[in-house]
């Protein structure tokens, strides 16, 4: 082989090697962490994610989905019902869930949730996002946003038959949930390494990266695992 054919044929199993450690970043950007121990993996979505090609998500083996419903006692996310029904007719199992606003009643709240999202079979748990950041700016004191919490969760629960998941980054479990709701299935959001909560208490789903990308959404999106097996899983769809 001549000088000029060995350098053509290394340069060309450097492009494919490259390629192949593209393909498999790639495929770990969306996977991590913890690839092998997690093999239920998800999304959250809102309508920033703009219109979504379901079929596409998926076809990136997207297994579940949780979908922004409302807000607080009258504001419902101009996306959530194409949300809802896209990610459906994908066969990915679906929750919703409701940014908890600490200004307002948890009654109201509740309610303006099941108006928005009635019990429906097949479904994931809905949830109940408790976080200080774009609250209200005048709020309760964190006892009474804890007394509001718990009766939006007694009254969902109810409709619905089973206890919605509490999303909480670590700010608003530290001050509102640690503690309480000892029986309420948590979903937390931490990047890098997996959640360790002060209190010890296991967690659900984990949101581990607000920075993904998959094919079939435009721009980022928030990457979620379940903690379980696939039959565990199964077992929490209703």
């Amino acid at each position: 082989m001549s000088r000029f054919a060995f350098r053509f044929a290394a340069f060309a199993a450097l492009i494919v090697v490259a390629g192949v450690i593209s393909a498999e970043l790639g495929f770990l950007s969306f996977n991590r962490p913890a690839h092998l121990r997690y093999l239920v993996r998800g999304l959250d979505v809102s309508h920033h994610q703009d219109a979504i090609d379901w079929s596409t998500v998926r076809g990136e083996n997207v297994d579940f989905v949780f979908i922004k419903a409302t807000e607080g006692v009258d504001w419902i996310d101009p996306r959530f019902e194409e949300n809802w029904s896209g990610a459906e007719a994908a066969s990915i199992a679906r929750g919703a869930y409701h940014f908890f606003r600490f200004c307002r009643s948890g009654e109201e709240q509740a309610e303006h949730f099941l108006a928005t999202v009635r019990p429906e079979a097949n479904t994931l748990p809905p949830a109940v996002d408790v976080e200080y950041t774009g609250n209200c700016g005048r709020r309760s004191s964190t006892e009474a946003i804890r007394g509001e919490l718990a009766t939006f969760i007694e009254i969902v629960s109810d409709a619905y038959g089973r206890t919605p998941l509490i999303y909480a980054d670590s700010d608003a479990y530290r001050r509102i949930i640690a503690g309480h709701f000892e029986d309420v299935p948590l979903w937390i959001p931490t990047l890098g390494d997996e959640p360790s909560l002060d209190d010890g208490r296991d967690w659900t789903f984990w949101q581990h990266d607000h920075l993904g990308q998959i094919d079939g959404i435009r721009g980022q999106v928030d990457l979620n695992v379940f903690v379980g097996s696939r039959w565990t899983f199964g077992r929490l769809v209703d």
